[in-house]
Protein backbone atom coordinates (compact mmCIF):
# COMPACT_ATOMS: atom_id res chain seq x y z
CA UNK A 1 0.00 0.00 0.00
CA UNK A 2 1.33 3.41 -0.49
CA UNK A 3 2.45 4.89 2.78
CA UNK A 4 0.78 8.13 2.83
CA UNK A 5 3.23 11.39 3.64
CA UNK A 6 2.73 12.08 7.62
CA UNK A 7 3.64 15.61 6.59
CA UNK A 8 0.93 15.47 3.78
CA UNK A 9 -1.25 14.47 6.12
CA UNK A 10 -1.16 16.73 8.70
CA UNK A 11 -0.90 19.63 6.77
CA UNK A 12 -4.51 18.35 5.25
CA UNK A 13 -6.01 18.01 8.81
CA UNK A 14 -9.23 20.00 8.60
CA UNK A 15 -7.94 21.81 5.46
CA UNK A 16 -11.55 20.95 3.56
CA UNK A 17 -13.46 24.18 3.22
CA UNK A 18 -13.86 25.95 6.46
CA UNK A 19 -14.60 22.41 8.51
CA UNK A 20 -12.68 21.69 11.34
CA UNK A 21 -13.77 18.16 11.94
CA UNK A 22 -10.82 16.18 15.03
CA UNK A 23 -8.65 14.84 15.38
CA UNK A 24 -9.11 12.55 18.19
CA UNK A 25 -9.76 8.73 16.31
CA UNK A 26 -13.07 8.64 18.98
CA UNK A 27 -14.65 11.68 18.08
CA UNK A 28 -13.50 11.65 14.83
CA UNK A 29 -16.12 8.38 14.70
CA UNK A 30 -19.00 10.01 16.42
CA UNK A 31 -18.75 12.92 14.51
CA UNK A 32 -19.37 11.13 10.64
CA UNK A 33 -21.84 8.99 12.15
CA UNK A 34 -23.28 12.37 13.44
CA UNK A 35 -23.00 14.04 10.03
CA UNK A 36 -23.81 11.34 8.20
CA UNK A 37 -27.26 12.42 6.98
CA UNK A 38 -25.80 15.72 6.10
CA UNK A 39 -27.22 17.11 2.67
CA UNK A 40 -23.82 18.74 2.21
CA UNK A 41 -20.92 16.08 2.33
CA UNK A 42 -18.25 19.00 4.28
CA UNK A 43 -18.60 17.08 7.30
CA UNK A 44 -18.04 13.60 6.04
CA UNK A 45 -15.37 14.65 3.82
CA UNK A 46 -13.24 16.36 6.13
CA UNK A 47 -13.98 13.54 8.62
CA UNK A 48 -13.10 10.65 6.65
CA UNK A 49 -9.39 13.02 5.55
CA UNK A 50 -8.62 13.00 9.69
CA UNK A 51 -9.81 9.61 9.76
CA UNK A 52 -6.95 8.34 7.15
CA UNK A 53 -4.47 10.50 8.88
CA UNK A 54 -5.02 8.42 12.14
CA UNK A 55 -5.27 5.49 11.10
CA UNK A 56 -1.48 5.97 9.04
CA UNK A 57 -0.13 7.11 12.46
CA UNK A 58 -1.90 4.42 14.43
CA UNK A 59 -2.54 1.08 12.18
CA UNK A 60 -0.73 -1.71 14.19
CA UNK A 61 -2.73 -0.96 17.29
CA UNK A 62 -6.20 -0.16 14.99
CA UNK A 63 -5.55 -3.47 13.32
CA UNK A 64 -6.15 -5.15 16.67
CA UNK A 65 -8.94 -3.68 17.67
CA UNK A 66 -10.19 -0.97 19.78
CA UNK A 67 -12.92 0.18 22.54
CA UNK A 68 -14.40 3.63 21.68
CA UNK A 69 -17.20 5.75 23.01
CA UNK A 70 -20.37 6.75 23.35
CA UNK A 71 -22.20 7.49 20.56
CA UNK A 72 -24.17 11.00 20.85
CA UNK A 73 -27.57 10.37 22.75
CA UNK A 74 -29.45 13.23 20.03
CA UNK A 75 -28.68 11.14 17.11
CA UNK A 76 -29.36 7.91 18.79
CA UNK A 77 -33.15 9.69 19.60
CA UNK A 78 -32.88 10.76 15.96
CA UNK A 79 -32.63 7.04 14.65
CA UNK A 80 -34.78 5.74 17.47
CA UNK A 81 -37.26 7.96 17.29
CA UNK A 82 -37.29 8.22 21.37
CA UNK A 83 -34.76 8.62 24.21
CA UNK A 84 -32.26 5.69 25.35
CA UNK A 85 -29.95 5.21 28.44
CA UNK A 86 -26.11 4.59 26.32
CA UNK A 87 -24.21 3.93 29.85
CA UNK A 88 -23.91 0.45 28.59
CA UNK A 89 -23.51 1.24 24.85
CA UNK A 90 -20.51 -1.00 23.80
CA UNK A 91 -18.26 0.41 20.88
CA UNK A 92 -15.47 -1.37 19.25
CA UNK A 93 -13.42 -0.46 15.95
CA UNK A 94 -11.14 -2.15 13.67
CA UNK A 95 -9.35 -1.42 10.15
CA UNK A 96 -7.74 -3.72 7.23
CA UNK A 97 -5.94 -3.04 4.16
CA UNK A 98 -7.64 -4.87 1.26
CA UNK A 99 -5.56 -4.78 -2.35
CA UNK A 100 -8.81 -4.18 -3.87
CA UNK A 101 -10.24 -1.10 -5.45
CA UNK A 102 -12.88 0.75 -3.98
CA UNK A 103 -15.13 -0.44 -6.62
CA UNK A 104 -14.45 -3.71 -6.52
CA UNK A 105 -15.02 -3.69 -2.55
CA UNK A 106 -18.45 -2.03 -2.88
CA UNK A 107 -19.73 -4.31 -6.00
CA UNK A 108 -19.13 -7.03 -3.71
CA UNK A 109 -20.47 -6.37 -0.93
CA UNK A 110 -23.88 -4.23 -2.62
CA UNK A 111 -24.38 -7.20 -4.96
CA UNK A 112 -23.10 -10.40 -3.81
CA UNK A 113 -24.27 -13.31 -1.44
CA UNK A 114 -22.57 -13.44 1.93
CA UNK A 115 -23.45 -16.84 2.15
CA UNK A 116 -20.92 -17.54 -0.31
CA UNK A 117 -17.97 -15.31 0.64
CA UNK A 118 -18.24 -16.56 4.80
CA UNK A 119 -19.86 -20.05 4.24
CA UNK A 120 -21.69 -20.91 7.73
CA UNK A 121 -21.82 -17.54 9.68
CA UNK A 122 -25.53 -17.40 8.36
CA UNK A 123 -28.82 -19.27 7.38
CA UNK A 124 -30.07 -16.61 5.49
CA UNK A 125 -29.25 -13.24 3.74
CA UNK A 126 -31.70 -11.60 2.03
CA UNK A 127 -30.95 -8.08 0.28
CA UNK A 128 -33.97 -5.76 -0.64
CA UNK A 129 -33.08 -2.75 -2.37
CA UNK A 130 -35.21 0.74 -1.19
CA UNK A 131 -33.45 3.17 -3.96
CA UNK A 132 -31.57 2.69 -7.34
CA UNK A 133 -28.87 0.54 -6.75
CA UNK A 134 -27.67 -0.21 -10.68
CA UNK A 135 -27.18 4.25 -10.61
CA UNK A 136 -25.48 3.77 -6.85
CA UNK A 137 -23.16 1.17 -8.16
CA UNK A 138 -22.31 3.17 -11.71
CA UNK A 139 -21.46 6.45 -9.72
CA UNK A 140 -24.70 8.85 -10.80
CA UNK A 141 -26.09 8.33 -8.03
CA UNK A 142 -24.57 9.78 -4.76
CA UNK A 143 -26.66 7.44 -2.25
CA UNK A 144 -27.87 4.05 -1.97
CA UNK A 145 -30.02 2.42 0.75
CA UNK A 146 -30.79 -1.19 1.29
CA UNK A 147 -32.65 -3.50 3.59
CA UNK A 148 -31.19 -6.81 4.78
CA UNK A 149 -32.63 -9.41 6.68
CA UNK A 150 -30.28 -12.51 8.00
CA UNK A 151 -29.54 -15.18 10.58
CA UNK A 152 -26.50 -14.66 12.10
CA UNK A 153 -24.83 -17.96 13.44
CA UNK A 154 -22.83 -16.92 16.47
CA UNK A 155 -20.88 -18.92 19.07
CA UNK A 156 -22.31 -21.67 21.21
CA UNK A 157 -24.85 -22.66 18.94
CA UNK A 158 -26.22 -19.05 19.48
CA UNK A 159 -28.34 -17.56 16.49
CA UNK A 160 -29.62 -13.87 15.89
CA UNK A 161 -32.53 -13.35 13.29
CA UNK A 162 -32.07 -9.47 12.73
CA UNK A 163 -33.37 -7.10 10.20
CA UNK A 164 -31.11 -4.04 9.32
CA UNK A 165 -31.15 -0.84 7.05
CA UNK A 166 -27.98 0.03 5.54
CA UNK A 167 -27.44 3.52 4.01
CA UNK A 168 -24.00 4.30 1.57
CA UNK A 169 -22.87 7.42 0.78
CA UNK A 170 -19.90 8.26 -2.12
CA UNK A 171 -17.63 11.10 -1.60
CA UNK A 172 -14.50 12.30 -3.01
CA UNK A 173 -11.59 13.28 -0.64
CA UNK A 174 -8.07 14.40 -1.06
CA UNK A 175 -6.67 11.49 0.18
CA UNK A 176 -8.81 9.65 -2.46
CA UNK A 177 -12.07 8.16 -3.35
CA UNK A 178 -14.26 7.05 -0.31
CA UNK A 179 -17.56 5.01 0.36
CA UNK A 180 -19.05 5.49 3.95
CA UNK A 181 -21.67 3.69 5.01
CA UNK A 182 -24.06 3.38 8.32
CA UNK A 183 -26.14 0.83 9.57
CA UNK A 184 -29.21 0.70 12.23
CA UNK A 185 -31.47 -2.23 13.05
CA UNK A 186 -35.21 -1.77 12.02
CA UNK A 187 -36.61 -3.84 14.71
CA UNK A 188 -35.21 -5.75 17.63
CA UNK A 189 -32.52 -9.15 17.13
CA UNK A 190 -34.55 -12.09 18.10
CA UNK A 191 -32.24 -15.04 19.59
CA UNK A 192 -33.06 -18.89 19.97
CA UNK A 193 -32.00 -17.52 23.73
CA UNK A 194 -34.77 -15.81 24.76
CA UNK A 195 -33.12 -14.49 27.64
CA UNK A 196 -30.64 -12.33 25.20
CA UNK A 197 -31.81 -9.13 24.44
CA UNK A 198 -30.04 -6.63 21.56
CA UNK A 199 -32.09 -3.12 22.15
CA UNK A 200 -29.75 -1.45 19.35
CA UNK A 201 -26.90 -1.81 17.16
CA UNK A 202 -25.10 0.85 15.05
CA UNK A 203 -22.26 -0.01 12.36
CA UNK A 204 -20.08 3.01 10.52
CA UNK A 205 -17.86 1.76 8.10
CA UNK A 206 -15.50 3.93 5.88
CA UNK A 207 -13.60 2.46 2.95
CA UNK A 208 -11.01 4.79 1.18
CA UNK A 209 -9.36 4.28 -1.97
CA UNK A 210 -5.96 5.18 -1.48
CA UNK A 211 -4.12 3.92 -4.39
CA UNK A 212 -5.42 2.08 -6.96
CA UNK A 213 -6.12 -1.64 -5.59
CA UNK A 214 -5.46 -0.85 -2.22
CA UNK A 215 -8.55 0.33 -0.34
CA UNK A 216 -8.30 0.86 3.46
CA UNK A 217 -11.66 -0.07 5.87
CA UNK A 218 -12.07 1.27 9.26
CA UNK A 219 -15.62 0.09 10.98
CA UNK A 220 -17.00 0.57 14.20
CA UNK A 221 -20.48 -0.92 15.56
CA UNK A 222 -21.92 0.08 19.03
CA UNK A 223 -24.38 -2.19 20.63
CA UNK A 224 -26.67 -2.70 23.47
CA UNK A 225 -27.38 -6.12 24.70
CA UNK A 226 -28.64 -7.70 27.61
CA UNK A 227 -27.86 -11.07 29.25
CA UNK A 228 -31.30 -11.54 31.55
CA UNK A 229 -31.60 -8.53 33.66
CA UNK A 230 -27.89 -7.53 32.82
CA UNK A 231 -25.71 -5.94 30.42
CA UNK A 232 -23.82 -8.09 28.37
CA UNK A 233 -20.22 -8.57 30.05
CA UNK A 234 -18.33 -6.22 28.52
CA UNK A 235 -15.28 -8.41 27.79
CA UNK A 236 -17.51 -10.81 26.07
CA UNK A 237 -19.23 -7.82 24.12
CA UNK A 238 -15.50 -6.72 22.75
CA UNK A 239 -14.75 -9.89 21.88
CA UNK A 240 -18.04 -11.12 19.93
CA UNK A 241 -17.65 -7.90 18.08
CA UNK A 242 -13.97 -7.95 17.20
CA UNK A 243 -14.44 -11.58 16.60
CA UNK A 244 -16.87 -10.68 13.60
CA UNK A 245 -14.90 -7.78 11.98
CA UNK A 246 -11.78 -10.08 11.81
CA UNK A 247 -13.51 -12.75 10.81
CA UNK A 248 -15.21 -10.85 8.04
CA UNK A 249 -12.13 -8.79 6.80
CA UNK A 250 -10.58 -12.43 6.49
CA UNK A 251 -13.65 -13.66 4.62
CA UNK A 252 -13.45 -10.99 2.49
CA UNK A 253 -9.73 -11.49 1.52
CA UNK A 254 -10.29 -14.98 0.46
CA UNK A 255 -13.68 -13.97 -1.37
CA UNK A 256 -12.24 -11.34 -3.48
CA UNK A 257 -9.01 -12.86 -4.70
CA UNK A 258 -11.40 -15.34 -6.37
CA UNK A 259 -14.06 -13.02 -7.39
CA UNK A 260 -11.56 -10.54 -9.16
CA UNK A 261 -10.72 -13.86 -11.53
Amino acid sequence: MRSVSMAAMVLCLGCHSAIEAPTDFDELLIFLFDHFDDEDTDHLVAGVENLVAYVEGHRPELKQGYVVDNLSSEVVEEIEGEAHDLTDLLGVAFTHDFQHSLQTMVDAQVLDDPMVYWPGKYEKYDKSPVTDRECFLANSCPRYVQDTASINNLPLGLTADVEYRAVYRWIETSVGPAMVQRNHLLRLAKFNWDWIEMEFQYYLGVQVELEADSTNRTEATWMLANMGESPIPVDLGIQLALDSMRGSAEAWDVYLETRDD
